[in-house]
């Protein structure tokens, strides 16, 4: 099985700021099943992640150099180290691997930009507010439903 994208582009945006805009560029995936092993291939020819609301001196935070962004390859390997239900055959051979991966990276040139940094996280911080709020309803409800049981329990006795 094999898939592809040509590129696509994320805009991460709040009602005040346009936060990130995240770009990909030849993703290509491949899958291959065979009897003896299942192989998973992945790459990206090129990430970038740009300020793009920013007034500083440099827009892009991160982007690819040079080559590919990314290359990864997993394979499965079907054998006998597994072994049957009754253990006859189980671990017969340890220098078997039963996972391989590789993984290559290109160069990623990345610019810290403190005022980007203090946005991106107050904007996760939001989440995290709303986490907070949403355990606290929780609790307060699981309070209020135990106390509703204990009420129900006397009456009944």
């Amino acid at each position: 099985m094999n898939a592809a994208f040509s590129s696509f582009t994320l805009n991460l945006v709040t009602r005040d700021i346009r936060l990130a805009e995240i770009s990909i560029t030849g993703l290509q995936l491949v899958a291959t099943l065979q009897p003896s092993l299942t192989s998973l291939e992945a790459s990206l020819q090129h990430f970038g992640l740009v300020n793009p609301g920013g007034s500083t001196a440099y827009r892009d935070v991160a982007k690819t150099v040079d080559g590919e962004a990314l290359r990864t390859e997993v394979k499965v390997f079907h054998h006998d180290t597994c072994g049957d239900a009754s253990g006859a055959q189980y671990l017969s051979d340890m220098d078997m691997v039963d996972v391989a991966f590789k993984m290559k990276t290109g160069r990623l040139k990345a610019v810290y930009l403190s005022s980007y940094v203090a946005d991106v996280l107050d904007f996760i911080n939001h989440f995290q507010t709303a986490k907070t709020a949403l355990i606290e309803a929780s609790s307060a409800a699981a309070s209020a439903a135990k106390q509703n049981v204990q009420r129900v329990y006397v009456q009944v006795s």
